[in-house]
């Protein structure tokens, strides 16, 4: 190292040194670390508390009252905050903020600060009387906003994001002495908090009103769900329901005591499930119901959900659902308290049978669950319901299980309309398929995200999903929570293998966390391999990834799937996408960095490749708009220009834009040498040369031109799209000998190769085996095989089913033909491809002629006409309406214009000039027409192709010669 040079920085993922200016490592990408403690992301309830009318009270006391009168209220204020669990994050003037969960969060952080905030409300009134004896009013607003922030290592201000300011601006609209709380907030507190709507908050700094909502006093029940009936009954269960109200009622008419155990994770719809057979059971047998809930917080080994219990059976509080008051501590042992409370279940139980609900019992004290596991049939009728993530019991114990299963998809997109008209909001159709996905099946998360998504904004992720699995994420190690959040950013079900190539850890590493997921329940194991079963604490994990972590771990997927798609070439789309969140996620953190453009460029790399997939698939409009994004993240890098010029012009003539596509390619030409990408320019020169030859007839020199640069650059791609349109010449002027021979040609130039033009090249392979000399059977065959090699790509093989069905109607399989003429326009239809649903309606025309069903094959023909016309087919649309009129001669008036083109048009215009010259009473001229036709038919080479110009020749010669 040189004398006096600074310590490089050692990467804390792959070790590997970086100077003292990088801020990500030179290998890996991961984000360098200084001195100071990273900074977590983490998603927290804000209290935000301030006095009102401080300013005139400072103004109007003396400096020892005013200070005398804040030391009080920072003292109940903070002290209530910091009871329930609040870190007090800062005091600014006579403003208090609080974060709960900044620590270790949990999921009753919201609950824990809306009930801080009452508590801190109910000690200043105690203070009332005597501070306005001194002619004091004092009076306090709270703000409580959910959402996410950074946490950092410092002791004051160490929480940073929007729900900061989200938290001030909604206590500033907060009734004296009230709290008003935002969207998130609400939705995390609704089940156990009264709340009241407030007008929406014109909030300075936001785009939009805030939604908000005001704590009411605990007397008030707001719009308070106390049966934790958030999301409505709709709930597809009733199968389930129906069989644990069954076993419940056997359990009650035995008289013994049981145990039902029902487990399910957290929004899934326990609580509901258990207060509708505790209030079924009461019906119906007549039972005595005592309900009790344990809390997530407080003294997990006392007595203190014993005593509760035992009061409950002693108060007769369980007939209206209700845990009743708290009252002094009685003070009994432990065996004591469980002695009484047998007791008392014992002589209710001889009156009548006894059902015992607890709910959330992962959180029950060590001496509840002992009574629970002790229970005997000793004790009468007496059943004991509970419910909780995991139901832990005694070995002894005599219980039966039933798992609440999230939803399936199908229940799940049935529920959104109704959760949407019981919050009253719009119902999410844009989004659905994003609020299914992100929901897992679980009908609280569902419920939130619908109203997230009436919002607006693209933070969907449900505030009780981040509360709640943010807590148990907090008991992992980080790289178990970064083989999680790379799961998340996968987007779907990786396997291990993805996961261990692209989580940015060692390999022990990588194992380590593997062990620790499966040990927390988050791997699930099926017959082929392992995967990341929760999607929805996945998508948490995510959440929590910074800026940096986030593009690293796009980065690594795009890289993986470009690897991938050597084999499978669909995959480029996919690596498209990551590829540009991994470029967003850097322009959002630092966009003038040299990392933010190079990963532009690599986006941009991408979507070529992608738009190139899908333009060969003959996905045109997808094509466009992937190079369109490609186009404006490519910068000045020439090369790559010419890349995304060459599938955008390709696209452009595909689409019918042929003036526009050559426009593009001549600004494109003086722009950039063609020696900065040949393979790109000779694809440039090859559209090119397919737009002049279709606007302004066959350029043989033009041709030659663009076959010397494909041959230079050493582009098969290039090259075979030239020997495809050549083939295209022939095939317009009647030779389809030649055309074929020159198409086979191109197809194994091109071999495994996937660039765009292969459609065109397959589809045309095969119209012309159905045209060309070719025995039909081995025609058939031959079309049969390309059809299977482009099962992956439906509408291609829509477009090679087109000429197999008609090779099977010259063979007279007319319900192979009609049923694969079929599949083809509902391929079309489903793709919305007009061109191809006009084609496969003309098809239809020529199968109906061999038939000689005229009416029929007129009819098609006007329909595949009208398609043309629309989609600006010109020439296309002359034919068809050419032969609908040939089938409905006399009584049908020629098409307008001389539909110069291929072929089969000038054949056409030759009929149906015969027949207007006969109807004219012009013998010679008719005859004229019809000898034209004759020798024009017998020029073409291909007898497939002239197979229904010869009956419509035999049928134009039947009609003259009989009138």
């Amino acid at each position: 190292m040189t004398p006096g040079a600074a310590d490089p920085v050692l990467c804390g993922r792959c070790q590997v040194a970086n100077p003292q200016e990088a801020r990500f490592c030179m290998r890996c990408g991961n984000t360098l670390s200084d001195d100071r403690e990273a900074p977590d992301l983490r998603f927290v309830t804000v209290a935000f508390c301030d006095l009102a009318r401080s300013t005139e009270l400072a103004a109007r006391l003396r400096p020892e009252v005013w200070s005398g009168v804040l030391d009080a209220y920072f003292t109940e204020v903070g002290g209530a905050l910091s009871r329930a669990g609040g870190r007090l994050e800062k005091f600014i003037g006579d403003a208090i903020v609080a974060v709960f969960g900044a620590g270790n969060g949990g999921e009753d952080d919201a609950v824990n600060a809306a009930n801080a905030a009452r508590a801190a409300m109910d000690g200043l009134a105690g203070q009332a009387e005597s501070l306005r004896r001194r002619g004091i009013e004092l009076s306090i607003r709270f703000g409580l906003a959910s959402g996410r922030v950074v946490a950092t290592g410092r002791d004051s201000s160490f929480a940073i994001g929007a729900v900061m300011n989200r938290a001030a601006r909604l206590q500033a609209a907060a009734p004296e002495n009230g709290a008003a709380v935002d969207l998130k907030t609400w939705l995390l507190i609704r089940h156990a908090v009264p709340c009241r709507p407030l007008p929406p908050v014109q909030a300075k700094g936001f785009d939009k009103p805030l939604r908000a909502w005001r704590l009411s006093p605990p007397s008030d029940d707001g719009e308070q769900d106390p049966n934790g009936e958030g999301v409505i009954r709709y709930v597809n269960q009733v199968v389930l329901r129906q069989r644990l109200s069954d076993r419940l009622s056997r359990m009650l008419a035995e008289p013994s005591g049981t145990l039902l155990a029902i487990e399910g994770d957290v929004g899934v719809g326990k609580t509901r499930l258990v207060r509708e057979l505790c209030a079924q059971a009461e019906t119906a047998s007549g039972c005595r119901v005592v309900m009790l809930s344990c809390p997530p917080i407080g003294d997990h080994s006392g007595l203190g959900p014993l005593t509760r219990l035992d009061r409950l059976l002693a108060s007769g509080a369980e007939r209206r659902g209700d845990e009743g008051r708290e009252g002094p501590q009685v003070p009994r042992a432990a065996d004591e308290l469980r002695l009484a409370i047998r007791r008392r279940l014992s002589e209710m139980s001889r009156e009548r049978p006894v059902l015992v609900a607890i709910d959330d019992y992962q959180w029950a004290s060590d001496h509840l669950r002992a009574f629970v596991d002790g229970v005997d049939a000793s004790l009468g009728p007496l059943a004991f319901l509970l419910s909780g993530r995991q139901v832990k019991l005694g070995d002894g114990a005599r219980a039966e299980r039933a798992v609440l299963e999230p939803l399936e998809d199908e229940d799940a997109y049935d529920l959104l309309g109704h959760v949407a008209a019981a919050l009253g909001v719009p119902e999410p159709r844009d989004r659905a398929d994003e609020v299914v996905k992100r929901g897992g099946g679980n009908p609280l998360f569902l419920e939130q995200l619908v109203a997230l998504a009436a919002e607006g904004g693209d933070d969907l992720i449900a505030p009780s999903a981040e509360a709640a699995l943010g807590a148990r994420l907090d008991r992992l190690g980080p790289a178990a929570r970064r083989v999680l959040a790379c799961s998340a950013a996968w987007g779907a079900d990786a396997d291990l293998v993805d996961l261990a190539a692209t989580c940015g850890l060692a390999d022990k590493d990588f194992d380590l966390a593997v062990g620790e997921l499966s040990a927390a329940g988050f791997l699930l194991d099926n017959p082929r391999d392992h995967h990341v079963g929760s999607r929805v604490v996945a998508e948490v994990a995510y959440s929590r990834l910074t800026l940096a972590d986030q593009a690293d771990v796009h980065s690594r997927i795009t890289r993986r799937l470009q690897e991938r798609a050597r084999q499978r070439p669909d995959a480029m789309e996919t690596a498209s996408v990551h590829a540009e969140r991994a470029y967003g996620a850097l322009c959002e953190f630092d966009p003038d960095s040299p990392e933010a453009r190079d990963a532009g460029r690599r986006a941009a790399m991408s979507l070529c490749s992608a738009a190139r997939l899908v333009a060969a698939r003959s996905e045109i409009p997808l094509a466009l708009e992937l190079a369109g994004r490609a186009a404006h993240l490519c910068g000045d890098d020439q090369a790559l220009r010419l890349e995304i010029g060459a599938v955008e012009t390709y696209a452009l003539a595909a689409a019918g834009k042929g003036a526009l596509a050559l426009e593009r390619i001549a600004a494109l030409q003086r722009e950039i040498p063609a020696k900065a990408n040949l393979p790109a320019a000779a694809h440039l020169k090859a559209t090119e040369v397919a737009i002049r030859s279709t606007e302004s007839g066959w350029d043989g020199d033009l041709l030659a031109e663009a076959t010397s640069l494909a041959e230079r650059a050493g582009e098969a791609g290039g090259r075979s799209r030239l020997l495809l349109f050549e083939g295209l010449h022939h095939a317009r002027a009647g030779d389809y000998a030649t055309a074929e021979h020159l198409l086979r040609e191109a197809l194994t130039i091109l071999g495994a190769e996937n660039c765009f033009g292969v459609a065109e090249i397959y589809g045309n392979l095969a119209l012309c085996l159905a045209y060309g000399d070719t025995p039909v059977p081995a025609a058939l065959a031959e079309c049969l095989e390309l059809r299977a090699r482009t099962a992956d790509t439906p509408v291609l093989q829509a477009a090679v089913s087109c000429p197999a069905a008609f090779l099977h109607g010259r063979i007279g399989d007319r319900d192979e033909a009609v049923r694969l003429l079929r599949e083809a326009e509902n391929v079309f239809r489903d793709a919305d491809h007009r061109a191809g649903m006009a084609g496969a309606l003309e098809f239809g025309a020529m199968l109906a002629e061999l038939d000689g069903d005229h009416a029929r094959a007129a009819e098609a023909a006007g329909a595949a006409a009208d398609l043309y016309e629309r989609i600006g087919f010109v020439a296309a649309a002359f034919r068809c309406r050419s032969r609908m009129t040939l089938m409905n001669w006399p009584g049908a008036a020629p098409p307008a214009g001389d539909g110069t083109g291929s072929w089969d048009v000038r054949i056409l215009r030759e009929q149906l000039s015969a027949l207007q010259a006969h109807d004219a009473g012009d013998s010679a001229a008719a005859g004229a027409h019809l000898k034209r036709t004759r020798e024009l038919i017998g020029m073409v080479r291909g007898a497939g192709a002239v197979a229904v110009p010869i009956l419509e020749f035999q049928r134009t010669a039947s009609l003259i010669s009989r009138r």
